[in-house]
């Protein structure tokens, strides 16, 4: 499902996006992989709000409402498959059932086998 690219986005980014035809975040990637200097000025966004970002990745991987929404989420932000960010979901897990909130817990859990489906599928390599 394709979400809308992040309001807080500088208006020159803006531009070059919309001129490299990415009108939402499904035309992010392929964008970006065309054009490294886009993709620069896309990482140099991504480092100046990086809590933010995090924080909205993390809401939307705890709402994300099946396996097709998350690989959704990977592409658009692919830093979730970083342990750094599964530490934080553990993290949400245990403050979970710490508060008995265990069906939220499990969810959760559910979701983080998810990712760990798609880190492992990115890592087999094409046949040759």
């Amino acid at each position: 499902m394709p979400s809308p690219l992040p309001a807080s986005l500088p208006a020159d980014l803006q531009a070059r996006l919309a001129a490299a035809g990415v009108r939402d975040t499904t035309d992010l990637p392929a964008a970006l992989d065309r054009d490294p200097a886009l993709r620069a000025a896309w990482m140099s966004f991504l480092a100046e709000y990086q809590d933010e970002i995090v924080e909205a990745a993390l809401l939307a991987f705890l709402s994300a409402p099946d396996f097709d929404a998350l690989q959704t989420l990977v592409g658009q932000a692919p830093f979730i498959l970083e342990e750094g960010f599964s530490e934080t979901v553990n993290e949400v897990i245990a403050q979970a059932e710490e508060a008995e909130e265990t069906d939220f817990a499990e969810s959760v859990r559910l979701r983080l086998a998810g990712l760990r489906q798609i880190k492992a599928g990115m890592a087999l390599s094409p046949l040759a």
